[in-house]
């Protein structure tokens, strides 16, 4: 399967290094000296597992400045686009998110687009709304700074916010680049797992005892329901993981 990613930061780099060991994937972006660098095998992660991985797997990877090539031919498309807030209102700024979506959705309008920036709830929807069903699929990460690789390798649980047969896709391609076997996973509702990552977001704010009484009232009611929640409360990496901004929009 060829995977496109769109973005050239440490989520993509650790997705593409992941998925590469069994699937072609190109990375683009438009940092030449970053898409140079990963073409001579220079992946800028900080991880203590990168070593090892890189002289124990042959990767099918590649980095270009030209995105339409990427996309080319794609089977599936990842984007991971940093998200920057507003400095007056401190609101998420989605503008390029919402440009690189549109782009993927124009070249390929019949190819899952896995978003796995931190987004703000409903937004997903909105843009399949907004662009007449294009097939877009949220796909939190988790990791945490310094171990994304391992973390994407190793993960504690999977989640992809899609209930149907577009939803397992993905979800089988993001269990192809962990090592491990039986990962725990979940296929929500794309609102339900955009609240979850929101939450974890919240959690290096506020204690997980203080989220159960106070963060989840807010929430849509889709989105509370402890059979979904749990795998996320029991992972320690949660006051940890992530450092993309993100709004708990209710």
């Amino acid at each position: 399967m060829k995977i496109a990613i769109i973005g050239l930061g440490c989520v993509a780099t650790a997705d593409a290094l992941a998925l590469a060991r069994s699937h072609e994937v190109v990375m683009t972006g438009p940092v030449p000296d970053r898409v140079d660098a990963i073409n001579q095998g220079e992946y800028g992660l900080e991880d203590p597992c990168l070593e090892t991985y890189l002289a124990s797997h042959s990767l099918d990877l590649k980095a270009t400045l030209d995105t339409r090539a990427a996309l080319a031919n794609a089977d599936m498309v990842f984007i991971s686009s940093p998200l920057a807030t507003d400095p007056d209102t401190g609101a998420v700024r989605l503008v390029e998110l919402d440009s690189r979506i549109e782009l993927a959705n124009r070249l390929l309008p019949f190819t899952p687009i896995v978003v796995r920036s931190a987004v703000p709830v409903g937004y997903c929807e909105a843009r399949r709304i907004a662009l007449k069903g294009a097939k877009i699929v949220f796909a939190p990460e988790f990791s945490r700074t310094g171990h994304m690789l391992t973390d994407v390798l190793h993960p504690k649980f999977l989640i992809v916010g899609d209930e149907y047969a577009l939803g397992a896709a993905v979800l089988a391609v993001l269990k192809s680049a962990a090592v491990d076997n039986d990962v725990p996973s979940r296929q929500l509702a794309l609102m339900e797992a955009e609240s979850l990552r929101n939450l974890a977001d919240a959690s290096k704010a506020r204690s997980l005892r203080d989220l159960d009484a106070v963060e989840t009232a807010r929430l849509p009611a889709c989105a509370v329901t402890g059979k979904n929640t749990s795998a996320v409360w029991r992972d320690p990496r949660m006051t940890t993981h992530s450092q993309v901004p993100s709004e708990l929009h209710v």
